[in-house]
């Protein structure tokens, strides 16, 4: 214990280093945690600003593509509408033409059948199947009587009835 005193000043000023060198170290490590925390702050809010233009993003292209989506659907809906109508209008047309006096492949300024001169039967020749194929213009107007007799002489029917 000769020399008590040197030694526990030198001790004092050792345990005075250590306690300065361990304030420091502890200083510089809230130092780092306030600039990580600052860090993963601006990180975050960084993030956030990403996100919400990620968000914007999405929700302007959802609108676009619904909008197109729309306009398409309208577009469809319309074809099909206009296609409906275009398909009642012939059928009117048809229906039109088919209730005519005149057949409906007729001419309509050529009046009805009733007040048509034109009329046709079947030509006197027979095919192999004895079928007489060919219309052609009836100029007598008569009502086939003719044509019916030359089938039922050739054999080719047996005779109608004659109303009485």
């Amino acid at each position: 214990m000769l020399d008590a005193h040197p030694l526990r000043a030198a001790a004092t000023a050792l345990v005075a280093e250590h306690a300065a060198q361990l304030r420091a170290a502890r200083d510089e490590a809230s130092l780092r945690v306030l600039q990580t925390q600052r860090g993963w702050a601006e990180l975050s809010q960084q993030e956030a600003v990403q996100s919400a233009d990620a968000i914007e993003d999405c929700v302007a292209a959802h609108r676009e593509i619904r909008s197109n989506e729309v306009q398409r659907l309208a577009a469809a809906r319309a074809g099909a509408a206009g296609f409906a109508a275009e398909a009642a209008q012939r059928w009117r047309e048809t229906s039109r033409s088919l209730a005519r006096e005149q057949e409906a492949w007729g001419d309509p300024a050529s009046g009805s059948l009733t007040t048509r001169t034109e009329r046709r039967e079947l030509l006197e020749c027979e095919d192999s199947w004895r079928r007489r194929p060919i219309l052609v213009e009836n100029r007598l107007l008569d009502d086939h009587a003719s044509a019916s007799l030359i089938q039922q002489q050739s054999g080719g029917s047996a005779a109608l009835p004659l109303a009485a």
